[in-house]
C-alpha cells in the first residue's frame, strides 16, 4: 500500500485519539516523510561515495592528460614561433643586404655615368666656345640635381623597406609575446 499525505493524516488523527496530541505528534516526527523503499541505506551512501571518488579520480587524471597534451603543444607553439622569428630576421638580413647592394650598385653605376658624362662635357667644352661651356656648366648642374633627386627616391624606398620589417618584426614579436602569456597562464 502506497504511503499517501492523506493516510499519514489518518494515522496522525488515530494516534491523537489514542495517544494524545503531543505523542501522536512525537511519534509522527520519527516515521520518515516518504515509503521506507524511499530511504538511503549507510551501503547506499557508501556505494554513492565510492562511485564518486572513481568518477573524480577519473576526471583528475583525465585533466592531467589534457593538461599535459596542452603544455606540450604550447611549447610546440613556442618553438615554431622561435624559428618563425629567427626565419624572420634571417630574410630581414637578406632584404637589408639585398637593398643596400643595390643602392651601392645604382651609386656607383651612377658615379660612372656621371664621370663618363663629366669626360665628355670636358672635351666638349674644351672645343666649343665660352656659350657651349656655360651650356655644360647647366647640364652638369642638371645631372646633379637629377642625381639628388634619384638618392631621394632611392632613400624613401630604403626608409619604406625599413619600416616594413620594423613592422613585421614588431607584429612578430607581439605574437610571440602573447604565447608566451599565454603559456605562462595555463
Amino acid at each position: 500500500m502506497a504511503i499517501s499525505e492523506e493516510t499519514r493524516h489518518h494515522l496522525f488523527q488515530r494516534l491523537e485519539e489514542v495517544l494524545g496530541a503531543e505523542e501522536a505528534t512525537t511519534l509522527m516526527e520519527h516515521l520518515p516523510p516518504v515509503g521506507w523503499a524511499d530511504v538511503a541505506t549507510k551501503r547506499d551512501v557508501d556505494a554513492l561515495a565510492a562511485a564518486t571518488k572513481r568518477d573524480v579520480d577519473a576526471l583528475a587524471a583525465a585533466t592531467k592528460r589534457d593538461l599535459d597534451a596542452l603544455a606540450a603543444a604550447t611549447k610546440h607553439d613556442i618553438a615554431d614561433v622561435r624559428r618563425d622569428i629567427h626565419e624572420l630576421a634571417t630574410s630581414t638580413s637578406r632584404d637589408f643586404a639585398d637593398v643596400k647592394g643595390d643602392i651601392h650598385e645604382l651609386a656607383a653605376s651612377t658615379n660612372r655615368q656621371f664621370a663618363e658624362m663629366a669626360t665628355s662635357t670636358s672635351r666638349q667644352f674644351e672645343e666649343r666656345s665660352a656659350d657651349a661651356r656655360r651650356d655644360s656648366t647647366e647640364l652638369g648642374q642638371t645631372l646633379r640635381l637629377e642625381m639628388g633627386s634619384l638618392e631621394s627616391r632611392m632613400g624613401g624606398r630604403l626608409d619604406h623597406e625599413l619600416r616594413v620589417m620594423t613592422w613585421r618584426l614588431v607584429t612578430a614579436a607581439i605574437a610571440f609575446g602573447s604565447l608566451l602569456v599565454a603559456a605562462v597562464r595555463l
